[in-house]
């Protein structure tokens, strides 16, 4: 393990099978989140900038995809004279709920390397066997 925070989720395949505006807003709340309280305030503004998406549309739907996997926890910004104040967006790494979901990617992700091992290996063998015409030779030598 290398100390980095998000590698669980590497690990687990839940990083691969996020989407892009998810991954890039996980890492910009972790770049900017205290590291004490795991929290930062942006607006959509710089939720935008940093992670270079474009749109609030796609901003508000990876954020609503995060919460609900238990990855962070939103205190949304009530503000007034117009103006709303940021949201603040906690890092919840360790919800019992956010723990459960990677365990069962962890799970899957390695069922499926498996399957792709044996599936390597047949291919393998197979290979071997058109490889040497067609049988196996007799590597224990004649029998007498």
């Amino acid at each position: 393990m290398t100390g980095n925070r998000l590698e669980p989720l590497v690990r687990s395949g839940l990083f691969g099978a996020m989407s892009h505006a998810e991954v890039r807003l996980l890492n910009v709340l972790d770049i900017f989140a205290d590291p004490q309280m795991d929290s930062c305030s942006l607006s959509y503004a710089a939720l935008r900038r940093f992670s270079g998406l474009r749109k609030d549309s796609t901003v508000a739907k990876a954020v609503r995809r995060l919460e609900n996997m238990g990855t962070i926890a939103v205190a949304r910004g009530r503000g007034g004279n117009g103006l709303s104040r940021c949201n603040t967006y906690k890092l919840t790494l360790e919800d019992s709920r956010f723990l459960a979901l990677l365990r069962d990617c962890y799970n899957q992700t390695r069922e499926e390397i498996e399957v792709q091992r044996q599936i390597r290996a047949e291919r393998r063998s197979r290979l071997s066997w058109k490889a040497n015409g067609g049988f196996t030779p007799n590597l224990s030598g004649p029998n007498l």
